[in-house]
């Protein structure tokens, strides 16, 4: 994360996509009281890899020792800015990452958490909140009470630490990765005796081979009722659904050990961030889970399980008419 430190008192501040700094403490990122440094002083942002320093001030901004006044220069990394001339006005470029979002202490700026694709808290060995990029490229918070989407300066509660998300991700043009989900369905293969799982996401006649992972066994119960409720006729809003002790009964008795539920969120953990790493459409299946206040599912509709070559149970997508293709080339 890319990081401001001043000089003086090596106090840090997160470079946002477009950050302030200046003497007015209702716009700016960073605010500098001292008479000489102008309301809204200059603009550090992110363009083309690089962080870009504009001057808009009265007075100028030395960087590296060299006025820049009304004009805009490329920041190097641990360039020195100086904006007016108290002492304790001097910041050094710390760190010349992008920009990305990040969650902070409620009151402790210093303690924060960047957040890249996937994270848990208070750790990934026993997960109670979990932050992970959504289909539609936003982020969302994730806890026992289901899954909410997060907007900048939204505050959470965890355990007894009441947190900040701040949305710092510059725009970007809007890449249609669609194809990768015409057809898409997870499937399962199983062992003669089911205690061997292997899982495949197939993608736009693609196979994504996601292993033998712990998590296979509590995604295959979450499918199997689903396909159990799709072949009973339950609306596709009410399939699949598991409240949380019976899944944790039924994993447990497969994998023959008592299972609780910080065990299924690190699962849940793991699949996410597996499904994330998928570059660059994995985001388009990190929500495959879904939850609901003592109860989750699998959430993605299209599903197979296969056992000694023989499909034991599946879920496909309708057959596409040319009506579908014509508006999708509409769309387009």
């Amino acid at each position: 994360m890319a990081l401001l430190e001043n000089i003086d008192t090596h106090e840090t501040t997160v470079l946002r996509a477009q950050h302030i700094v200046g003497r007015n403490m209702y716009a700016c990122h960073t605010v500098i009281d001292a008479v000489d440094v102008s309301r809204s002083h200059a603009t550090i942002y992110w363009s083309q890899g690089a962080w870009i320093i504009q001057d808009h001030s009265r007075n100028g901004t030395l960087v590296d020792g060299i006025l820049l006044r009304h004009a805009a220069s490329k920041l190097e990394m641990g360039a020195v800015l100086q904006f007016g001339n108290a002492i304790g006005k001097r910041w050094r470029l710390a760190d010349e990452a992008a920009p990305c979002s990040f969650i902070h202490m409620v009151g402790s700026p210093q303690k924060r958490l960047l957040l890249d694709t996937c994270h848990a808290l208070p750790d990934e060995k026993r997960p109670e909140a979990m932050f992970f990029v959504a289909a539609d490229q936003t982020w969302h918070l994730e806890t026992a009470a289901g899954v909410t989407p997060l907007s900048n300066g939204a505050h959470f509660a965890i355990a007894a630490d009441l947190w900040a998300f701040v949305e710092n991700e510059c725009l970007q043009e809007t890449v249609d990765h669609g194809r990768a989900l015409d057809d898409a369905h997870f499937c399962f293969y199983l062992s003669p005796d089911e205690e061997d799982i292997r899982l495949m996401l197939h993608t736009d006649q693609v196979m994504h081979d996601l292993g033998r992972r712990t998590y296979n066994m509590m995604l295959l119960t979450l499918a199997r009722k689903r396909l159990a409720d799709h072949a009973n006729g339950l609306p596709v809003a009410d399939q699949g659904w598991i409240a949380i002790d019976r899944l944790e009964r039924q994993v447990g008795k497969e994998l023959g050990r008592e299972v609780d539920c910080y065990y299924l969120n690190l699962q849940v953990f793991r699949l996410r961030k597996q499904l994330l790493e998928l570059k660059p459409f994995g985001h388009l299946f990190s929500d495959v889970i879904e939850r609901r206040p003592g109860a989750m599912r699998f959430s993605f509709p299209y599903l197979k399980v296969i056992k000694e070559e023989a499909v034991i149970g599946e879920i496909v997508a309708p057959p596409r008419t040319a009506q579908d293709d014509i508006g999708a080339q509409e769309a387009a």
